[in-house]
């Protein structure tokens, strides 16, 4: 964790009796107070002639070292710049108060930032602005986006006030001006025709060893997060090629579902690789409990269901010695998905549909198909590369929970839902939609999950590596050509398991959910009733109840508000957690009492 206060006197805050407090820095000019607070596990602080810099980065890193890179950074006077060593940082300039901050394509850190009244404080985590006096509060505006798509896309948060920093962005605070702005630093120069597939596996295979490069270097205990599907189970037979010793662990739903088809998945893997494994599960209430928990430590909701189970596995299951974990999150987006296979294919369909007179003819005809117009409903969308069309096809992709039903509870515009997405893309000019759907994905949902799983480790002393979102391997596939991504789905990284005599059986058999069904928590007097139940306060009754009929998009939304809630009553309403557990475990002990 670390924090920066900038506290600049020439826009009006007057420092005189400020006084600094144990465990702090402090660096004071005539016109500019910068106080730093950080920890040892990620953090760090540097005091150059003129500059005051701090961040983060995810392993020790030399002081001598870090001098070098930032010194550099001052003297050409760089907005921001990329280094697999530091996650973000933020330099001051002393005297003038002028702020840079940087946050790397490759992070599970976020960079929070709140500027009001000549103060300006940029944190890894929100409990700093807590305790910095400001009064956190929902920013309900962004609650629709949420809803549909599990997460709010930066720079806004879940947050009044608060924003963040995109991944792959560098900010700028100029007091001159009094104006806070961006810098995209993501890169789009496809200039690779004669490569080959055998030379992006050499590649892409070599990227991957690079990027075990901190357990490696750091040689701290690291065990790997095994699913046993494709993507880390490459990860551990690289991790093994390289020397490492490691062991897996995974988790997994069978004492509420019953299933434990994702433990033997992960069991046969790690047969393969030849490493010890541990298989932990979580009851129900002990469910219910570590969401709260969940939502707590990563001060924002939690969008995936498999993250309670995460943040349960890092504080019971891992040992207190391992430093690193390893997760395979990241490639299917990176690699290349269903849904971009998808839009490759229909190119030549759409061609002719994506105008607004056949859009218009066509739609009541496969409207009147009934069940089987899903099937081409996508062809009615806009398939451009202009992205602001709220008829646009990227809008449908990743819309877990119900867009329509949404949209008619936020007041029937879906332009509001999708309006910090597409503003989001608005940096993104001049790119073909289909990389402007990584971008967007990768900056959004695998950001937050980064952002998330990164903390509910760190409550626990541990570190959480995406070997698959290794900076210089993001930057290699997003210019890699489709011609060589476009196979199939994931074809490459199926090309690198091949040559790396991955199992077959591991590389051919189908891709395992890590869910469980909506029946298990989304219907009436299922696992999260007391949670339903509790939301009252927050939502109307009758509206909580029409969710829960087993529709996925509808169960979906439900576990939006359920989150939202939650959140309110830690963050705005400041209920102690234990109290939130206490109500539940009460609750469901009623419930359990008026079953016949």
């Amino acid at each position: 964790m670390f924090c920066l206060k900038v506290e600049n006197k020439r826009l009006g805050f007057s420092t005189a009796q400020a006084h600094a407090v144990p465990g702090e820095q402090v660096v004071e000019s005539e016109n500019v107070r910068v106080k730093f607070i950080g920890d040892k596990l990620y953090s760090f602080y540097l005091r150059l002639p003129t500059t005051v810099i701090a961040g983060e980065s995810l392993a020790p890193v030399a002081e001598v070292e870090l001098r070098r890179i930032f010194e550099r950074l001052v003297q050409k006077n760089e907005s921001s710049f990329s280094s697999e060593k530091v996650s973000t940082y933020v330099a001051v300039e002393i005297e003038t108060g002028k702020i840079r901050a940087f946050r790397n394509i490759s992070c599970n850190r976020p960079l929070y930032f709140r500027r009001d009244k000549g103060v300006f404080i940029l944190s890894s985590h929100l409990a700093p602005f807590k305790r910095e006096g400001i009064k956190l509060e929902l920013r309900e505006e962004a609650i629709p986006e949420l809803l549909v798509y599990r997460h709010i896309t930066p720079p806004a948060t879940i947050c009044r006030s608060i924003d963040s920093v995109p991944g792959g962005f560098g900010l700028t605070f100029d007091p001159d001006k009094d104006c806070v702005s961006y810098k995209n630093l993501w890169q789009l120069e496809r200039a690779n025709h004669g490569v080959t597939v055998k030379d992006a596996v050499d590649v892409t295979s070599e990227l991957l060893r690079r990027s075990l490069w901190i357990p490696k270097e750091t040689g701290r205990k690291t065990s790997l997060l095994l699913s046993g599907g494709l993507d880390s189970t490459l990860l551990g037979a690289f991790a093994r090629e390289i020397g490492m010793h490691l062991d897996s662990i995974s988790s997994g739903f069978h004492l509420i579902t019953g299933d434990a088809g994702e433990s033997h998945y992960a069991r046969s893997a790690a047969d393969w690789l030849g490493i010890n494994h541990r298989i932990h599960d979580v009851s129900e209430e002990d469910y219910l409990l570590q969401l709260v928990d969940s939502v707590y430590d990563a001060e924002e909701p939690v969008h995936h269901l498999q993250s309670v189970i995460l943040g349960s596995l890092f504080s019971k299951a891992v040992g207190h010695d391992v430093t690193y974990l390893i997760n395979g999150d990241g490639a299917d987006l990176l690699f290349g998905t269903a849904m971009h296979l998808r839009h490759l294919k229909s190119q030549r369909i759409v061609r002719f549909t994506d105008k607004k007179a056949v859009r218009s003819l066509a739609a009541p005809i496969f409207s009147a198909l009934g069940r089987n117009s899903e099937k081409f409903r996508y062809l009615l969308y806009d398939h451009s590369d202009d992205h602001r069309d709220p008829n646009h096809f990227i809008w449908t992709l990743e819309a877990f929970g119900d867009i329509d039903w949404v949209r008619d509870f936020a007041g029937g515009d879906i332009a509001k839902i999708i309006e910090g997405r597409s503003s989001f893309l608005d940096n993104f000019g001049g790119w073909p939609i289909i990389d402007k759907m990584t971008v967007l994905f990768y900056c959004s949902d695998i950001d937050h999950s980064m952002k998330v799983w990164g903390k509910l480790a760190e409550r626990d002393n541990h570190i959480l590596l995406f070997p698959f979102s290794y900076p210089e391997l993001i930057i290699y596939l997003l210019n890699l050509s489709w011609r060589i991504k476009g196979r199939e789905p994931k074809y490459l990284l199926r090309a690198v398991a091949g040559a790396m005599k991955l199992s077959r059986h591991i590389i051919d058999r189908p891709k395992k959910s890590f869910g469980f069904d909506v029946k298990h928590w989304a219907l009436q007097g299922t696992l999260f009733q007391p949670l339903v139940e509790m939301a009252g306060e927050m939502y109307d009754e009758k509206v909580l109840r029409s969710l829960q009929f087993g529709e996925p998009g509808k169960a979906m939304v439900l576990w939006g508000m359920i989150n939202v809630y939650l959140w309110h009553r830690l963050f705005v309403q400041e209920t102690p957690a234990t109290a939130i557990k206490e109500e539940i475990v009460s609750r469901r002990k009623s419930q359990r009492k008026s079953r016949p």
